[in-house]
């Protein structure tokens, strides 16, 4: 949960190794990372033949491609991908910016790649002009992709590329109840998440939201409570227009509202929805 740093001249980093060749389930990078040179993941730099089930990074990532003559590849599972990896059950929520290559999921698809119930929730970036932005996976050269039942967040989206037209667009409130298959878990108020043994409180903060509970509420014009996302595992606030009870907020005053959401891992970590009753 810390920071990951490059300096050296190296070909990939990435928050949970530098690069996979074997089957990997149920871990997780909340870390962020950071490299000047190449290929960064917030899972690993460069992912070969391998099978990852059922995980998740929450960090940010960014590859500045300074140094070296490389080319900056960031994802929010992998920099880029060669030799055929399948992906089952895998979602990112952190930011991935990097100057020439940007995948929400996949930084570049280098040869074959299969993603599998899969979800995008962080913002892409390029620094470059030219560069390839994708939501879920930017693809170049020779790189195929396979995908089904993926699906990232409209909101704050880039224009799609080719690596995201096999992958569909919702909103966030949307994206709460995508059939993700069985490899996720379900709460009022959140993003899906990937069930593991114990509480993950960097899990609980990075899906939680805001959310009407009324399906049709608008935010701007707000008539119903508010579900509070994993309110067990995350210190929910609101301004004194709403009265928090367990995980859901009722409105008791009219005028514009906020509830914030902070992190129990790292108090620094906020997000503020805002509502107008």
């Amino acid at each position: 949960s810390g920071m990951v740093t490059q300096f050296s001249d190296a070909l990939a980093l990435g928050g949970f190794s530098g690069s996979i060749h074997a089957t990997v389930i149920r871990c997780h990078n909340a870390g962020n990372v950071y490299t000047d040179f190449s290929g960064a993941g917030g899972f690993a730099g460069i992912l070969s033949q391998s099978k990852i089930e059922q995980c998740f990074n929450t960090g940010d990532v960014e590859a500045k491609g300074r140094f070296g003559g490389s080319n900056g590849r960031a994802g929010g599972l992998c920099g880029y991908n060669i030799s055929g990896p399948v992906i089952n059950s895998f979602y990112n929520t952190g930011d991935i910016k990097a100057d020439t290559r940007v995948g929400g999921i996949d930084g570049q698809v280098h040869g074959e790649m299969e993603l599998n119930n899969v979800y995008n929730a962080g913002k892409v970036t390029a620094t470059a002009s030219g560069a390839l932005v994708s939501n879920i996976a930017s693809i170049a050269g020779n790189g195929t992709l396979t995908v089904s039942n993926s699906y990232y967040s409209s909101e704050g989206a880039v224009e799609p590329t080719p690596g995201d037209r096999m992958a569909t667009p919702l909103t966030l409130r949307q994206l709460t109840k995508a059939d993700l298959g069985d490899g996720f878990v379900y709460v009022n108020g959140a993003l899906p998440q990937i069930q593991l043994s114990e509480t993950s409180l960097h899990q609980a903060y990075a899906t939680a939201l805001a959310i009407p509970t009324d399906d049709d509420a608008d935010p701007a014009s707000l008539t119903s409570a508010v579900w509070l996302g994993n309110a067990n595992d995350v210190d929910w606030t609101g301004s004194d227009h709403f009265v928090i009870i367990r995980n859901y907020a009722c409105s008791e005053k009219l005028g514009e509202a906020s509830l914030t959401a902070t992190s129990r891992s790292d108090s620094s970590k906020s997000k503020t929805f805002t509502f107008n009753i």
